[in-house]
């Protein structure tokens, strides 16, 4: 997959540093609800770093925090406010660039009912991988955001989600 343009960076960037942000405030419940239901000191990789809600979450939790994301302006941001910046990468969810079965959770925020069904596949694929035996993904799903032109795209996507993670391989 291509790298983002500069140009979707910054539409990416500035939705989440604008008031739009405050839509997210809905999810900030269940961020920390899925923080509190992973272990301290867990090796967590977030999906989709956004502005940093999970980031607080994690926090409180003492979690060994990893971040994913395409737009590099978020990750420069997220590498800013990161005691370890090394752990923040650029990339993407379907070819992620770690090794197999490196982490105890992997979280996904408001990012899951935004991918084609192609990219989910692949997605759900990678989460699989890179999950250590034994560990759950957690996810959080919204009906709007940056893609409000799909108010139904959650309804499509909870089969999906709800199926056991795909085996390695297949």
């Amino acid at each position: 997959m291509a790298e983002l343009t500069e140009a979707e960076q910054d539409r990416i960037w500035d939705h989440y540093q604008s008031e739009q942000r405050g839509s997210f405030a809905a999810s900030w419940p269940r961020l920390h609800y899925l923080a509190r239901r992973i272990a301290p000191n867990s090796r967590v990789l977030n999906i989709g770093i956004g502005g940093g809600e999970f980031e607080t979450a994690a926090d409180r939790r003492e979690l060994e925090l990893f971040q994913l994301d395409p737009s590099l302006k978020t990750v420069e941001a997220a590498r800013q406010r990161s005691e370890v910046p090394q752990r923040v990468s650029i990339g993407y969810v379907q070819d992620m660039p770690f090794d197999n079965d490196q982490f105890d959770a992997v979280v996904a925020s408001e990012l899951l009912e935004h991918l084609t069904d192609e990219i989910l596949a692949a997605a759900l694929v990678e989460i699989a991988r890179v999950l250590r035996p034994g560990s759950s993904p957690g996810w959080t799903l919204s009906g709007y955001g940056p893609c409000r032109g799909e108010p139904g795209r959650k309804h499509n996507v909870l089969p999906s989600l709800s199926a056991p993670l795909p085996p390695l391989g297949t």
